[in-house]
């Protein structure tokens, strides 16, 4: 028989949508570490989160303890933690995303291998926060190559990017530390193997996308996040967190320097080591060739100007990229006769129109159909494309630049043809940063005021980035002519890529200022998501709520991404702790008024 006075409570978490249950144990538990529980009417896989300091009735106990050494050691558990509380999101949401899938699951033939040692070691408290500002890539790559080779003589290094292109550059520029590789497209099994090799090995580098953040290195001693501006870093789904500022708070709980690099750093990050939060080293600005052309002088969205570059380009044996953020042929179809405006059933959003494929698409689920269509509306013929994507543009240049060859660069599309052999590349935001032509001659953004039409404060910072990116995406090309076509050739975007980022920053900063947004102040959304008939029946609730406890708000902006109802509200605040408080029980009166009808999500840091 148990001694009763030696039991206790503990709070295991799952990785499931759920806060941490509380369970009854008769022996010590390290925090951490994971124990088999009764849920509901089977057994599982749990992590010790915590002592509890009440017994609930009716309490179940604790099976098994699996693991004589935590899998989750005592920094990056105090993490997590922090994460939970900070972004107002159930423990195990956290724990599903940072530990691979496989540390939960009960295999049905032989035992799960339990974690039997680790390296414990003390962080040395040396956290500092460095901002790397290098144009030019050949030099930014080669000053992070330095800094990481210095840095694994002290400790292991976590050496963030933002996607698989850049990922598989710096795995083959740093094999020689022999890196470990670690991404979301890895089986769950060589994710746990990865795992538990950083529980026992110091001095060891990893690359990989956000999700490396997490690992469980025991001597951190540096965390680099190359391209922090790039929003790949912000989570849109499940919890919305900025991961180049999980970044700078995991370095903070292990001792760590952290080293933000970045072509065109966030207005924030510049901001900031201006203002000596962060350490700032930057090198020599790289001044292309830009050429501005305002589209109010001429009727055609191909100037003149620009038809004479390529025409010069191509007349040297030079290639051209011409950039557009629009696939398709069209983004839009209406009918001229009664105005129906064609967009997807499910998500409320226009249709894009592929004419050479013969279909409308939508650009955010897999709805499809077959067209162009007679009007569903009044059965007329007069339906016709509004605006223009890249496949429309495609069809413009083939009259233009007769005798050309003419390809798109598109995710989607099912091959291309060999470098070496395309005059004009047509692509999207999506076109790689490295150049994907040999021999570029020129460059031209066609319709740049596209970039700046998206719904955000960022919307101006983002547009920069992107042109700056395209500006210099072959710098090692000094007869490469930069073109941007535009209806606001004096905006401060653009006169940023002449003059460099200082003056883009000054005058986005001022702007900024006066509206109080980031970093003078903070954002907060508020984002509802469920069935059509519970988030309209919230939105009455959540307004009393917000206005009941004094906080003012914006919205609400209501959508309907891929069938499901969604609402947002966005809130401003200058004491984000006071705000959160707030937020904390307005979020905990809506789920108790609408139990699993309803899905509220707090976005500290929305884009």
């Amino acid at each position: 028989m148990e001694n009763p006075q030696k039991r206790k409570a503990v709070d295991i978490v799952f990785p499931y949508r759920l806060e941490p249950l509380t369970y009854l144990t008769y022996e010590p538990l390290i925090p951490g570490t994971r124990v088999l529980v009764p849920l509901k009417n089977s057994l599982k896989i749990g992590l010790v989160w915590a002592e509890s300091s009440y017994i609930p009735e009716n309490v179940r106990e604790i099976k098994k303890t699996i693991d004589k050494a935590p899998v989750l050691p005592e920094n990056l558990l105090s993490f997590l933690k922090w994460m939970a509380g900070y972004y107002l999101t159930p423990a195990g949401e956290i724990i599903k995303y940072a530990l691979p899938p496989s540390f939960f699951r009960l295999p049905k033939k032989k035992k799960v291998e339990p974690v039997e040692e680790i390296i414990l070691l003390r962080g040395k408290k040396d956290y500092r926060a460095f901002l790397y500002f290098f144009e030019n890539f050949n030099e930014r790559t080669q000053k992070l190559k330095d800094r990481l080779k210095e840095a694994l003589k002290q400790g292991s290094v976590i050496f963030l990017v933002p996607d698989r292109e850049l990922l598989d550059f710096y795995a083959h520029f740093l094999a020689e530390h022999k890196p470990h590789v670690y991404h979301g497209d890895l089986t769950p099994k060589k994710r746990e193997k990865i795992w538990r090799t950083l529980l026992k090995e110091e001095k060891q580098l990893i690359i990989g996308t956000r999700l490396a953040i997490f690992l469980p290195v025991p001597d951190l001693s540096l965390l680099v996040v190359e391209e922090e501006e790039n929003l790949a870093y912000k989570q849109e789904e499940g919890f919305r967190a900025n991961f180049k500022d999980l970044a700078l708070m995991r370095g903070k709980t292990a001792g760590a320097k952290v080293l933000l690099a970045s072509p065109a750093p966030s207005v924030k990050s510049f901001y900031f080591a201006r203002h000596r939060r962060y350490s700032l080293e930057a090198g020599e600005a790289v001044f292309p060739r830009v050429k501005i052309i305002d589209l109010k002088e001429t009727r055609s969205l191909l100037s003149q100007p620009l038809i004479n570059a390529v025409r010069q380009a191509l007349a040297k044996k030079k290639q051209v990229l011409l950039f557009l953020n629009r696939l398709g042929y069209s983004p839009h179809l209406i009918c001229d006769t009664c105005g129906h405006f064609f967009s997807c059933p499910r998500c409320r959003t226009a249709l894009r129109f592929h004419k050479r494929e013969g279909y409308l698409k939508c650009p955010i689920c897999t709805f499809r159909v077959q067209g162009p269509p007679l009007c569903p509306e009044c059965g007329s013929e007069t339906v016709r494309p509004l605006g223009m994507g890249t496949e429309r543009l495609e069809e413009i240049c083939e009259r233009f630049f007769k005798g050309a060859r003419i390809a798109r660069f598109e995710s989607h599309t099912k091959e291309s043809p060999p470098v070496e052999k395309i005059d004009i590349l047509i692509a999207t935001a999506r076109v790689k940063r490295f150049s994907p032509l040999p021999n570029l001659g020129c460059v031209a953004v066609i319709m740049a005021d596209q970039l700046l039409t998206y719904p955000s404060y960022l919307a101006a910072e983002e547009a920069y980035q992107l042109l700056k990116k395209l500006a210099i995406i072959d710098d090692n090309s000094e007869e490469k002519l930069f073109l941007v076509q535009t209806f606001r050739p004096t905006h401060h975007v653009f006169e940023g890529l002449k003059s460099g980022y200082e003056n883009f920053f000054q005058k986005e900063l001022e702007f900024r200022y006066l509206q109080k947004f980031p970093p003078f102040g903070r954002l907060v959304e508020i984002i509802l998501v469920g069935r059509d008939e519970p988030v309209k029946q919230a939105l009455g609730l959540t307004e009393g709520l917000l206005e009941r406890h004094g906080i003012s708000f914006w919205g609400p902006l209501e959508r309907h991404p891929r069938g499901k109802a969604r609402a947002s509200y966005l809130v401003q605040t200058e004491d984000l702790d006071l705000l959160r408080e707030k937020l904390g029980i307005i979020k905990a009166e809506l789920e108790n008024s609408f139990k699993h009808r309803l899905r509220i999500v707090i976005d500290m840091n929305p884009i």
